[in-house]
Protein backbone atom coordinates (compact mmCIF):
# COMPACT_ATOMS: atom_id res chain seq x y z
CA UNK A 1 0.00 0.00 0.00
CA UNK A 2 1.23 3.49 -0.84
CA UNK A 3 0.20 6.47 1.30
CA UNK A 4 0.49 10.19 0.62
CA UNK A 5 -0.53 13.24 2.65
CA UNK A 6 -0.23 16.99 2.63
CA UNK A 7 -1.27 19.36 5.39
CA UNK A 8 -2.62 22.68 4.21
CA UNK A 9 -4.55 24.31 1.41
CA UNK A 10 -1.48 26.42 0.62
CA UNK A 11 0.52 23.35 -0.37
CA UNK A 12 0.53 21.81 -3.83
CA UNK A 13 -2.82 20.02 -4.20
CA UNK A 14 -1.05 17.32 -6.26
CA UNK A 15 1.39 16.61 -3.44
CA UNK A 16 -0.30 13.44 -2.14
CA UNK A 17 -0.75 12.11 -5.68
CA UNK A 18 2.88 12.96 -6.47
CA UNK A 19 4.03 11.07 -3.37
CA UNK A 20 1.98 8.03 -4.36
CA UNK A 21 3.30 8.14 -7.95
CA UNK A 22 6.88 8.24 -6.64
CA UNK A 23 6.18 5.31 -4.31
CA UNK A 24 4.61 3.29 -7.14
CA UNK A 25 7.71 3.90 -9.26
CA UNK A 26 9.96 2.71 -6.42
CA UNK A 27 7.75 -0.35 -5.93
CA UNK A 28 7.88 -1.19 -9.62
CA UNK A 29 11.69 -0.99 -9.67
CA UNK A 30 11.85 -3.23 -6.58
CA UNK A 31 9.47 -5.77 -8.10
CA UNK A 32 6.73 -4.98 -5.59
CA UNK A 33 3.07 -4.61 -6.48
CA UNK A 34 1.12 -1.68 -5.03
CA UNK A 35 -2.27 -3.24 -4.36
CA UNK A 36 -3.85 -0.07 -3.02
CA UNK A 37 -3.15 3.55 -2.22
CA UNK A 38 -4.59 5.92 0.33
CA UNK A 39 -4.17 9.64 0.84
CA UNK A 40 -5.19 12.48 3.09
CA UNK A 41 -5.31 15.96 1.62
CA UNK A 42 -5.27 19.23 3.53
CA UNK A 43 -5.13 17.45 6.89
CA UNK A 44 -2.42 17.75 9.54
CA UNK A 45 -0.37 14.67 10.33
CA UNK A 46 -1.01 15.40 14.00
CA UNK A 47 -4.68 14.38 13.61
CA UNK A 48 -5.48 10.69 13.96
CA UNK A 49 -9.03 10.91 12.62
CA UNK A 50 -7.85 11.24 9.00
CA UNK A 51 -9.91 9.09 6.64
CA UNK A 52 -6.94 7.66 4.74
CA UNK A 53 -5.07 6.94 7.98
CA UNK A 54 -8.09 5.06 9.36
CA UNK A 55 -8.52 3.09 6.11
CA UNK A 56 -4.87 2.00 6.40
CA UNK A 57 -5.57 0.56 9.86
CA UNK A 58 -8.69 -1.23 8.61
CA UNK A 59 -6.86 -2.70 5.60
CA UNK A 60 -4.00 -3.77 7.88
CA UNK A 61 -6.40 -5.59 10.20
CA UNK A 62 -7.71 -7.38 7.10
CA UNK A 63 -4.12 -8.12 5.97
CA UNK A 64 -4.76 -6.57 2.56
CA UNK A 65 -1.10 -5.59 2.15
CA UNK A 66 2.32 -6.54 3.53
CA UNK A 67 4.28 -3.27 3.18
CA UNK A 68 3.08 0.28 3.84
CA UNK A 69 5.08 2.71 1.69
CA UNK A 70 5.47 6.38 2.65
CA UNK A 71 7.73 9.17 1.44
CA UNK A 72 8.72 10.04 5.01
CA UNK A 73 7.43 8.82 8.35
CA UNK A 74 6.00 12.30 9.08
CA UNK A 75 3.64 11.80 6.11
CA UNK A 76 2.07 8.91 8.02
CA UNK A 77 1.81 10.77 11.33
CA UNK A 78 3.42 13.57 13.30
CA UNK A 79 1.80 12.34 16.50
CA UNK A 80 4.14 9.88 18.23
CA UNK A 81 1.37 8.14 20.18
CA UNK A 82 -0.73 7.58 17.05
CA UNK A 83 2.28 6.37 15.10
CA UNK A 84 3.34 3.91 17.81
CA UNK A 85 -0.23 2.69 18.25
CA UNK A 86 -0.57 2.03 14.53
CA UNK A 87 2.83 0.34 14.37
CA UNK A 88 2.71 -1.68 17.61
CA UNK A 89 -0.99 -2.59 17.70
CA UNK A 90 -1.96 -2.86 14.04
CA UNK A 91 0.90 -3.14 11.56
CA UNK A 92 3.47 -5.21 13.45
CA UNK A 93 1.02 -7.86 14.79
CA UNK A 94 -0.27 -8.34 11.24
CA UNK A 95 3.23 -8.76 9.81
CA UNK A 96 3.13 -5.44 7.94
CA UNK A 97 6.33 -3.48 7.50
CA UNK A 98 6.80 0.24 6.81
CA UNK A 99 9.01 1.31 3.90
CA UNK A 100 10.27 4.91 4.03
CA UNK A 101 11.37 6.22 0.63
CA UNK A 102 13.43 9.11 1.97
CA UNK A 103 15.76 6.70 3.76
CA UNK A 104 15.17 3.85 1.29
CA UNK A 105 14.64 1.47 4.18
CA UNK A 106 12.21 -0.82 5.94
CA UNK A 107 11.67 0.36 9.52
CA UNK A 108 12.74 -1.84 12.40
CA UNK A 109 11.74 -1.10 16.00
CA UNK A 110 14.76 1.13 16.71
CA UNK A 111 14.45 3.16 13.51
CA UNK A 112 10.73 3.48 14.11
CA UNK A 113 11.29 4.86 17.60
CA UNK A 114 13.90 7.38 16.45
CA UNK A 115 11.98 8.63 13.42
CA UNK A 116 8.71 8.87 15.35
CA UNK A 117 10.48 10.97 17.97
CA UNK A 118 11.90 13.21 15.23
CA UNK A 119 8.49 13.63 13.57
CA UNK A 120 7.05 14.75 16.91
CA UNK A 121 9.92 17.16 17.51
CA UNK A 122 9.53 18.61 14.01
CA UNK A 123 5.84 19.24 14.70
CA UNK A 124 6.65 21.01 17.98
CA UNK A 125 9.18 23.21 16.20
CA UNK A 126 6.73 23.97 13.37
CA UNK A 127 4.04 25.01 15.87
CA UNK A 128 6.53 27.35 17.59
CA UNK A 129 7.50 28.93 14.26
CA UNK A 130 3.87 29.49 13.31
CA UNK A 131 3.11 31.09 16.69
CA UNK A 132 6.16 33.34 16.38
CA UNK A 133 5.01 34.43 12.91
CA UNK A 134 1.46 35.07 14.11
CA UNK A 135 2.73 37.12 17.05
CA UNK A 136 4.90 39.20 14.70
CA UNK A 137 1.87 39.94 12.51
CA UNK A 138 -0.16 41.02 15.56
CA UNK A 139 2.70 43.15 16.90
CA UNK A 140 3.22 44.82 13.52
CA UNK A 141 -0.52 45.41 13.17
CA UNK A 142 -0.67 43.65 9.79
Amino acid sequence: MAYGRFSTDTQNPRSADDQIAMLCEIASKAGWQVVRSEKDEGVSGSQSDREGFMRIAEAAHNREFSVLMVEGLERLSRNRADLFQLYDNVLKPNGIRIYVARSNSIMDDTAMMLLAWKAGEDLTQLKQQVRRGQNAVITDGR
